[in-house]
């Protein structure tokens, strides 16, 4: 199984859709690809292929539903372009596998250099229910990430937050296999052995003109 998440707003449909042409294209083993949909989402701008979950929860907060599942199953960011084969990615050996939140760059804290970044996840059995219930005893916030008068808490950053409040419960994939396009790609290309690449923050997918972007998303 495969999932992401979208409330509905800020991203349009079409992010939904080229990433799960994305992984038709990156993956040979059978796989259902899950929209974990919130109110907002409009189903018929959908590819019919994506199967849907209500989740009656706006922004991002519609992902968190995908740490109360089992089973394994990959989440993908809106915002990650697909480069590789994901089949490597089921292949690690791990419970509870997430992207490393990018630690080469220069603005990293100290004490953060291991924190992780679930925009990639990969999850087996029930290795992520104990995010969703940190979220559930948070009294499963669903303040808006995109309103900055308001105080964004409780969950910072909704399971980045949950997930690095309780740094080393995850592995991390290694950092050249989930690249950050901001701290990596961009200044060095996409290294060897890449599967995704997260454009975090800005430019996101559509903005950028560079020829892998647009030979990957599409």
């Amino acid at each position: 199984m495969i999932y992401t998440g979208w409330g509905g707003e800020f991203y349009t449909a079409e992010y939904v859709n080229r990433l799960f042409r994305a992984c038709l294209r990156h993956m040979t083993r059978p796989f259902d690809f899950v929209l974990l949909a919130g109110p907002s989402v409009r189903k018929e701008a959908l590819d019919s292929k994506i199967k849907i979950i209500e989740t009656g929860l706006p922004y991002w907060w519609a992902g968190m539903v995908f740490w109360s599942l089992t089973g394994t199953r990959l989440f993908l960011d809106l915002d990650v372009v697909v480069v590789g084969s994901l089949d490597s990615l089921f292949d690690v050996d791990s419970e509870c596998c997430c992207s490393r939140d990018w630690s080469t760059h220069s603005y990293i804290p100290s004490g953060h250099e291991n924190d992780a970044n679930p925009g990639v996840s990969l999850i087996r059995g029930d290795a992520g229910l104990w995010v969703w219930d940190e979220y559930q005893k948070a009294g499963k916030p669903i303040w808006n990430p995109q309103d900055r008068s308001i105080d964004h808490s409780p969950c910072h950053m909704a399971a980045q937050g949950i997930i690095n409040d309780h740094r080393g419960r995850v592995d991390l994939f290694p950092q050249e296999v989930c690249a950050s396009y901001k701290y990596t790609v961009k200044k060095i290309g996409v290294p060897p052995g890449c599967v995704t690449v997260h454009f975090h923050g800005q430019p996101k997918p559509h903005e950028c003109g560079e020829s892998w972007v647009k030979e990957c998303w599409k």
